[in-house]
């Protein structure tokens, strides 16, 4: 019976709490926010375009970084084990450029197909 009352409570104070936010929405209290698919959209091309980006200047660094090393192939870093794994990781980190740029592509025409046409 307890649990009842408690119910009953409960209903009338959310409804309270709908009727508070309502006015508060209608004097302008609240703005309401709606995401645009096109943003999103848009957000999700930029964050692959950008992965991409990142990922070709690490390789083109740590390639780099190995030419260097082995041109000038004195020290500790001369090594052949540092200079197979650092051109190694190179390789690595390049060979991810192609499989976001194929990404990409996809993303392409998936919001071709199915969200957003290209005006020709």
């Amino acid at each position: 019976m307890i649990s009842f009352f408690r119910n009953i409570k409960h209903l009338f104070t959310m409804y309270n709490l709908f009727l508070l936010i309502n006015l508060r929405l209608e004097r302008g209290d609240f703005k309401l926010r709606v995401r645009a698919l096109e943003v999103e959209r848009q957000m999700d091309r930029a964050k692959i375009v950008q992965k991409n980006i990142f990922n070709s200047v690490i390789a083109c660094g740590l390639l780099n970084t190995g030419i260097l090393l082995s041109s000038v192939s004195t020290g500790p870093f001369a090594s052949k084990l540092a200079l197979r794994s650092i051109f190694g990781v190179a390789a690595l980190i390049g060979a991810r450029v192609p499989l976001g740029l194929r990404e990409l592509k996809k993303l392409d025409e998936y919001n071709e197909r199915y969200l957003f046409k290209k005006k020709r």
